[in-house]
């Protein structure tokens, strides 16, 4: 079944009855942010906020129909799981400190959370070529092309180069939002 606007498990009138939100996964409808003077900026998780697609659900757009299906944050993001690593904010405690001569303030990501990154992207990988195989994905080669290739460059981004806490951060919120896309697609 394809996404339409229409189609949803839970629905809600708002803004006085001018507009009707569904959702495909959420129990819940949250309200949506109004307003004409809004920003959009990123905040310290590398995420933005209310216009994060990742975080929050959204409108149904017919030419990025799979953004409205994006699989919702679970409640336990603290949990080991796989699944968790796609909301996973790092910590001081997620890295560690590479020096490199006289330089300071390079780390790298710690060994066991890039093994969990590396095992979680290159099964996605897998997916990708499968699903790009198949003739009856035609309509979303593009997407799957674009999606895994920034993946897989940020996961070689993140095993292969020390670099600064905040970039690596960066890096991860990037592969998150190209894993829960792909996540969507499939």
């Amino acid at each position: 079944m394809t996404a339409a606007a229409f189609r949803g498990k839970y629905g809600c009138i708002i803004d006085s009855g001018r507009q009707f939100i569904t959702s495909p996964n959420f129990e819940f409808i949250f309200a949506p942010p109004f307003g004409e003077l809004r920003k959009m900026y990123m905040r310290r998780d590398f995420h933005f906020a209310d216009d994060d697609y990742t975080l929050w659900p959204q409108p149904f757009y017919g030419k990025y129909p799979h953004l409205a299906v994006i699989p919702r944050k679970p409640f336990d993001v603290l949990s080991d799981s796989t699944e968790n690593l796609l909301w996973w904010s790092p910590d001081d405690t997620a890295f560690v400190s590479i020096p490199i001569n006289f330089l300071r303030g390079f780390s790298k990501l710690l060994s066991e959370k890039l093994q969990q990154f590396r095992a979680y992207v290159n099964k996605q990988l897998a997916r990708c070529q499968s699903f790009i195989e198949n003739p009856k994905n035609k309509l979303y080669h593009l997407f799957i092309c674009i999606l895994s290739t920034s993946l897989s460059n940020s996961m070689i981004r993140l095993a292969s180069i020390p670099t600064s806490r905040w970039h690596i951060c960066f890096t991860i919120a990037k592969l998150q939002q190209c894993a829960l896309e792909l996540e969507a697609l499939f």
